[in-house]
């Protein structure tokens, strides 16, 4: 009789400790998949929603007393909202202006924009001389044809966006440093220009 009662309760106790080492099995695997989740949600990087193609920068092949060049090219918003650029840096100096053109006493002249470059919810916004452009100040080396120039653009955000622009001949009148009052401006007068 007593070998009848204790063969059950041996059964039990196996399917017991059966069930339990199961859920301890499951747990930490549910907990980790949480803490997956978690750390590749906030290790994503902001996106800039821009994209920017034929860029290129005007080549300074002899330095001279100028030390500046610009940088042109197209830069596309992919949203449906408007962004706006505030900044921009690259590799070939300390300084860079995003830059715009006005007219001044009758001549046009370029300076500093405020608040930066904004491009409207799937537009695309057209940096080329003689109107917006990003400005690469205080050289202190020549940039030669060919030559590529890596640029980082900063929105209003905080998301970046990067890309390179070969150096290329550009055939216009020499650009003539006018200061401003508080910020510096150049100025330059329309004419026919090309690129090879």
């Amino acid at each position: 009789m007593t070998s009848r009662i204790a063969m059950p309760l041996t059964v039990c106790a196996l399917l017991a400790l059966t069930s339990c080492g199961s859920s301890s099995d499951n747990a930490p695997q549910a907990s980790n998949t949480g803490q997956s989740s978690s750390t590749s949600a906030t290790s994503a990087p902001a996106t800039s929603g821009l994209s920017v193609t034929d860029a290129w920068v005007k080549a300074l092949p002899d330095l001279g007393e100028k030390a500046m060049t610009g940088a042109f090219g197209k830069i596309k918003n992919t949203t449906d909202h408007d962004i706006t650029i505030v900044s921009a840096t690259q590799n070939v100096s300390d300084t860079t202006e995003l830059h715009e053109m006005v007219t001044k006493d009758g001549k046009q002249v370029m300076k500093p924009v405020e608040g930066g470059f904004t491009v409207k919810a799937g537009a695309t916004l057209e940096l080329k001389p003689y109107h917006d452009h990003i400005m690469i100040m205080k050289m202190t080396k020549s940039l030669p044809i060919g030559e590529k120039v890596t640029f980082t653009l900063v929105t209003k955000d905080g998301a970046k966006v990067e890309f390179t622009a070969p150096a290329k001949q550009f055939t216009a009148p020499q650009e003539n440093y006018s200061p401003g009052t508080g910020t510096s401006s150049h100025a330059m007068s329309h004419s026919s220009s090309s690129t090879k």
